[in-house]
């Protein structure tokens, strides 16, 4: 048993396809999980795998071609490559429980590929992962890694709450008090301004909150973790694969996207990471950064957070609108797709992605 997990009270929650242990006691379980998917027969679901093998898909060989559902896009261009012959390899860094890595797992076996994903979490949530792995028999094709990446490698300090395992961070130098309000004001002033109003007369707790968090100024708990580079990890492992990654480490994704890009001359990427303008220095630095990745790739905004889902493409002109667009959304930040401009026949693929409707995610409900 990880010593994470020790004293812990966790839960098996049904993920369609998959069934996978959740910690309790964290807010995303409190709060975005139904109850008709907590508590599932841990007992059951083991005899079932026994007598009729693991869950298929949600996306079924020869179904592709029917998805209407945003859900499924990440599917549908995963479908694509393949049929395009792209070798990739997927790579989930900020996995918290893998739902992300393991869905796209059971996506590569139910389709019968032989595509390697890693998952990379140094948290109590990353010590389910190994669990989660083993429980929906996906050894053969997912590994868990107990790291934190980054653009450099070493031992670093990773920085949650309890409860928001999924916030962990890696800190920086410890700022002096004036340095750390200062950082505190500037996000401050990036809120809406209906949010700093609430915040004035006292009725923002939750933009305080967020503030809070954000500033890491709550209550919080360190450990240190070997972290990697990303650029080494992958040299070490992944020589010859494109790349498909998700990234979700709290403000952190930057460093490791611009280390990513520097393998463009030798592979294609396929990236999804979360964008918050809060976290930039300003709205027009979040705007500039978003233009400078339109030069090499597509980008589209995934918003899994708030529902619904959606895979609408974004305008390189418009950049600055949506940038803005996104800081007045309830929690400010949306995940973002960068589809390689070199994929083979790109506008074919493009035309697909355009067809899919907004849908709520089945798995989570977010107020």
């Amino acid at each position: 048993m990880d010593a994470f997990l020790l004293n812990k009270r966790i839960d098996l929650v049904d993920f369609d396809d998959l069934k996978l242990f959740m910690l309790e006691d964290e807010n995303s379980y409190r709060l975005a999980v139904p109850a008709k998917r907590k508590h599932q027969n841990l007992e059951n679901f083991q005899k079932a795998l026994l007598n009729d093998g693991p869950r298929p898909s949600c996306v079924m060989p020869g179904k592709v071609e029917q998805v209407k559902s945003s859900r499924f896009g990440v599917f549908v261009v995963m479908h694509h490559l393949w049929a395009q012959e792209i070798h990739f390899d997927v790579l989930d860094i900020g996995s918290h429980i893998g739902d992300f890595g393991l869905k796209a797992a059971s996506f590569i076996r139910t389709h019968g590929k032989k595509n390697r994903v890693v998952t990379f979490d140094p948290s109590e949530a990353g010590a389910l992962v190994p669990y989660n792995i083993e429980i929906n028999k996906l050894e053969g094709i997912v590994k868990h890694e107990m790291l934190a990446v980054s653009d450099m490698g070493g031992l670093v300090l990773f920085q949650y709450r309890p409860g928001h395992s999924e916030e962990g961070v890696i800190t920086g130098e410890n700022q002096s008090a004036a340095a750390l309000a200062t950082t505190w004001l500037k996000r401050f002033q990036q809120l809406p301004l209906r949010q700093r109003l609430m915040a004035y007369f006292g009725l923002g707790f939750s933009a305080l909150k967020r503030l809070a968090n954000s500033g890491r100024i709550a209550t919080s708990y360190s450990l240190i973790a070997r972290c990697v580079d990303i650029i080494d990890y992958v040299a070490r492992n992944h020589a010859e694969a494109d790349l498909f990654v998700k990234i979700d480490i709290e403000g952190h994704d930057p460093r490791v996207i611009d280390r990513l890009l520097n393998l463009l001359p030798q592979r294609k990427l396929f990236i999804i990471f979360e964008f918050a303008p809060v976290r930039f220095g300003s709205r027009e630095e979040a705007a500039g950064y978003l233009k400078r990745l339109s030069k090499d790739f597509h980008l589209f905004d995934l918003y899994y957070c708030p529902n619904p889902t959606r895979f609408n493409r974004l305008d390189p002109d418009k950049l600055a609108l949506f940038t803005a667009e996104v800081g007045e959304r309830q929690h400010g930040y949306t995940d973002v797709f960068m589809l390689d401009k070199r994929t083979p026949a790109g506008d074919q693929l493009l035309k697909r992605l355009a067809e899919l409707a907004p849908e709520p995610d089945a798995q989570m409900l977010v107020s």
